[in-house]
Parts: C-alpha cells; sequence; structure tokens
C-alpha cells in the first residue's frame, strides 16, 4: 500500500473478527482532486494535509468537503491503529502470548468511514455515547501540538481495553513517572520486600517525589490525558533538599534520577501477575514427599488456612487497588474533576454509608449520572476476574507444599470451583451491602467495602479535603 492510498483504504474487522481493507473509491478520487500537487510530490507531508483536513471537517461548510475530509482521515486513522498494533505484538507479544490479530477488535472498531454516503447518518452518527478511537483522535487531535500518527498510538497504548488486555499478560505500558505518580509510601511498606534502611530511603524518595513532581504535573496539567514527563533538574533540587532535611543524607540530582527508576521498576516487578512454575527437581520432590503423619495434620491444616486467607486478603486488596486505579486514569484523562469526584463518591457511599440517591448533593450531578460515575457492579465484577487470576496461581502454588503433585492435579478442579464460590460470596455481601437504600454507618462494612476505604485512605491522589 503507497503512502497517499492510506488515505482511502479503510483498515476494519469484520463480524468474523478477520482483519479486512477496503479501499473506498470515492475517496481516492476526492483526495486525489483535493490534492492533486501534494500527491504528486516526491516529498508528501501527511501534517500539511492532515492539517488542511481538519480544517475542512471542522468547517460549517454545508457541501460534501468535510464528509470526505473526515473520511479520509478515519481511513489513515485506521492505518495507523493497526501499525501500533503490529508494534505491541512485536514488541510484547512473546513474553504476553499474543498476537497483533488479537489485539485489533479492542481497537480498530470504527463504523462510520463510508457515512458520507448517507447523509442521514450525519446527523445520526451521534446518537450513541460510545466513541471509537477514530472518532476521539478527530475529536482531541490539535495538529499544533503533535503529529496525527502520535496521537493515535498515545490513544491506543491508553485505551482501556489495552491496558487490560496487556496487564492481564504481566505488561505495563505505564512511564516509570506516571507509575510512581500514582502510588503512595503506605504501598511500598506493604509491597516491596525492603530492608529497614532501603524502606526508609525509599519511603522519603518517594515523598519527595509526590510533593515536588505531583504539585507541578497538576498545574502543568493542561489538556486531557498529559503525559507524565521525566523530572527536571530543578524537581530533582528540590526532591534531595527535601531528602537532605529529612534523612540527613546528600544526593546529587543524576543519583535522584537514577533510585526513582530502580524504585519504578521494583513497583512494576511486584505488580506483575506472577506464573506459578516449578522446575523438573521440585516436580520429583513434590512426588516423593511423604504425606504428614496424623499427629501433624492438624498443624499443617491450621498453617494452609493462614496463609490461604493472608493471600485472600492480600488478591482482594489488589483487586480493588488496580480496578480502581485503572478508572480513575481512565476519567483523569477526559476530566481530573470527574476522576475526583469518581473516588469521592465510591468513598462517600462505600465508607460513610451515604445513600446513593444522597450522593447528588455531595457530587452536583444527577442520579443517572452518578450511577453511571461510578458502575458498582462493573467494578465488583472487574475486581472479581482480578482477584480470580491472582488466587488460581497462588493457592495452586501453596497447596503444592502440602499435597503431592498427582494429588494436586486432582484437587484443582475443586480449588477452581472453592475459589470462586469464596470470592462470589464476598461480591454478593458488597452487592447486598450496596443495595440497601437505608445504611447504617455503624454497622459493619463488607469485606469488599473495608478493602476499598482501607486502600481510599492511603490512596496519594485522593483529595480527601472538603470530602463532606
Amino acid at each position: 500500500m503507497s503512502t497517499a492510498s492510506r488515505y482511502w483504504h479503510w483498515i476494519k474487522i469484520n463480524a468474523a473478527g478477520k482483519r479486512l481493507v477496503e479501499a473506498i473509491p470515492e475517496a481516492q478520487t476526492w483526495m486525489q482532486q483535493q490534492f492533486s500537487a501534494q500527491l504528486n510530490s516526491t516529498s508528501l507531508t501527511d501534517k500539511e494535509i492532515q492539517s488542511e483536513l481538519l480544517q475542512l471537517i471542522r468547517s460549517e461548510n454545508p457541501d460534501e468537503h468535510p464528509m470526505m475530509a473526515e473520511c479520509c482521515l478515519r481511513c489513515f486513522i485506521s492505518d495507523r491503529i493497526d501499525w501500533v498494533c503490529r508494534d505491541l505484538a512485536a514488541s510484547f507479544g512473546e513474553k504476553g502470548q499474543f498476537s497483533y490479530a488479537d489485539l485489533l477488535p479492542l481497537v480498530l472498531d470504527d463504523t462510520e468511514v463510508t457515512n458520507f454516503r448517507s447523509r442521514r447518518a450525519q446527523a445520526s452518527k451521534h446518537s450513541s455515547t460510545y466513541q471509537s478511537i477514530a472518532t476521539k483522535a478527530l475529536q482531541t487531535f490539535d495538529p499544533e501540538r503533535s503529529q496525527l500518527s502520535n496521537w493515535v498510538k498515545r490513544l491506543v497504548t491508553s485505551s482501556p481495553a489495552v491496558t487490560a488486555f496487556l496487564a492481564e499478560r504481566g505488561i505495563y505500558l505505564q512511564s516509570k513517572w506516571s507509575l510512581l505518580n500514582s502510588k503512595s509510601p503506605a504501598f511500598l511498606e506493604r509491597r516491596l520486600n525492603l530492608s529497614p534502611p532501603q524502606l526508609q530511603l525509599f519511603t522519603t524518595l518517594l515523598q519527595s517525589y509526590l510533593a515536588v513532581y505531583q504539585r507541578d504535573w497538576l498545574r502543568m496539567k493542561t489538556t486531557k490525558g498529559s503525559k507524565c514527563p521525566p523530572p527536571t533538574t530543578a524537581q530533582l533540587v528540590e526532591m534531595g533538599e527535601m531528602i537532605q532535611a529529612q534523612l540527613g543524607k546528600s544526593l546529587l540530582p543524576e543519583q535522584i534520577l537514577d533510585l526513582l527508576g530502580q524504585l519504578a521498576n521494583q513497583i512494576r516487578e511486584v505488580s506483575r501477575p506472577q506464573p506459578v512454575t516449578l522446575e523438573p527437581e521440585q516436580y520429583h520432590a513434590l512426588i516423593d514427599r511423604q504425606p504428614a503423619p496424623e499427629s501433624e495434620a492438624e498443624d499443617s491444616q491450621n498453617e494452609f488456612l493462614t496463609n490461604y486467607r493472608q493471600q485472600f486478603q492480600a488478591a482482594l486488596d489488589e483487586a480493588i487497588e488496580q480496578t480502581i486505579d485503572n478508572r480513575f486514569r481512565y476519567y483523569q484523562k477526559r476530566d481530573e474533576a470527574t476522576a475526583q469526584q469518581f473516588l469521592q463518591g465510591l468513598c462517600l457511599f462505600h465508607c460513610y454509608a451515604i445513600a446513593m440517591t444522597k450522593l447528588k448533593e455531595y457530587l452536583q450531578k444527577e442520579q443517572y449520572q452518578i450511577t453511571r460515575l461510578l458502575q458498582l457492579l462493573k467494578l465488583r465484577e472487574d475486581a472479581k476476574r482480578r482477584m480470580l487470576i491472582r488466587l488460581r496461581k497462588q493457592v495452586q502454588e501453596l497447596a503444592a507444599q502440602y499435597v503431592t503433585l498427582s494429588q494436586l492435579e486432582q484437587l484443582m478442579e475443586k480449588i477452581d470451583a472453592a475459589l470462586e464460590a469464596e470470592i462470589d460470596r464476598v461480591m454478593e455481601e458488597a452487592r447486598i451491602e450496596a443495595s440497601t437504600g437505608k445504611r447504617d454507618q455503624e454497622k459493619p462494612r463488607s469485606l469488599f467495602s473495608s478493602s476499598l476505604c482501607r486502600y481510599l485512605d492511603q490512596c496519594s491522589y485522593f483529595h480527601t479535603r472538603s470530602l463532606l
């Protein structure tokens, strides 16, 4: 496919999930008439063409030019989405065990390319609240600030569907600065295996980073979905002064930058789902292991249950953290105020027992907007899915310490069923709690709400001031 033909070839997914390339003759004819000089030039500049196409789209001219211009840009965007998916698969497919074809249905979902063929479609295309990546790109792209190819790549890689898909395979595209910007010092103590001196250093480091970097980032964040750039030398110097004041330790800016990178790598590592693997010698050890004597059976059972409860609680905490973090970042890319209202609504409902019908007094939104903002059912479903993925692996590894390999293989189906039943019980408890019209603040919270409130209490980016 030639460079110019990207403006009249539409890459799409058919009903069977197969990738297809459809040529649009009307778009080709229009482009060749509108940009004959540029298309015949050996130095075709996409930026100039895209800028003119956008001007036509955003004009109020009633003729067919805006619709044809939009068709051509949507074709170009489909080509870029296709390219980004290929690039992601080439970079991470082997590690995450997925292919380029697995990604396409998640993001190649534009259905408005050929709307110019029916003028009635122009009036109806805003009837759905769903927006494809192509629509988002056309609405938010600023040719003065970036290139359309880069903007499409950013929208694809930050798409909730893509980030969730990759996260389930242990791949996180979040930059180290964004990752640090979303964590709290309490996370380090809870999740990182650090010695007391290391924990003190990294906690102070993260505190200084959040105090300086997060402050400046929120001030400079003038566009939706702003990236987190690397910290400046001035910011690193200010962080160094805070570290010096708290620890009496003098660090150069480049040393602080290196330590921040090390901390981000450790956080990324513990956030990645860990597969359960057994080396051959471990298999043999399991097979040869003798059952525990009856006198030790009760102790083994108690030990297993204690470890299991710890794993269950840790899985619930992590699932809630990841689910809320993902939803918060999704809203934050649209509007910081909406993202904060999402956290505020969760806190008021789950932690302060404020009835759903009363939340509009605090959030200044209509009831249907609050329901759509919080999406409590989907929140529980996402958390359940994450819990099940983590617990299935960890309980298998835990059980392997108490039974033989053959016994473990026989038990796994029962373990899976028991885990799902246990998680369902927790989610059902949360559902019943959420469906109660008048809730008692003094009544003990459900396990789900307790974990959620504990996380919000430690969440570094939740602005709790003026909550009530």
